[in-house]
């Protein structure tokens, strides 16, 4: 197995605006950005980008985002998965959001970018890479 050098990102979000403005943000962490615009495209790019997290807006033009995450999850992705929605419900028995590994409102600030750019370089120390 290959040891990837930089963190790798895969934005899903149907807005360029909002979409952008997230990858300059997790760029700037030197992290490997890909973005695409639907749910069919992120999973058919997770397939060959591998990412170690996925920031998927829960409304797709095509799939839902509860969707994208279980199959994603059911094709052995490891990555994270945060969900983003304009409101955040919370679901007492797991159901659809349990393919998720946090769901939080937009706007995505940069302090959960950071948190979650500190942990996979945490892992990653834990795991033996550089």
């Amino acid at each position: 197995m290959t040891m990837k050098n930089t963190n790798r990102v895969l934005i899903v979000a149907d807005s360029p605006d909002s979409s952008e403005v997230l990858a300059l943000q997790v760029a700037f962490r030197k992290c490997e950005v890909r973005i695409v615009t639907n749910g069919a495209a992120a999973i058919e790019v997770a397939q060959t980008f591998d990412p170690d997290l996925v920031v998927l807006e829960l409304m797709q033009p095509d799939l839902r985002g509860y969707q994208v995450a279980r199959i994603l999850r059911s094709r052995g992705s490891r990555a994270r998965i945060i969900g983003i929605a304009a409101r955040v419900r919370p679901n007492r028995n797991g159901g659809a959001h349990a393919d998720f590994d946090a769901l939080i409102a937009k706007p995505v600030f940069t302090a959960i970018i950071d948190a979650l750019s500190e942990e996979m370089n945490t892992q990653e120390k834990s795991d033996g890479s550089p």
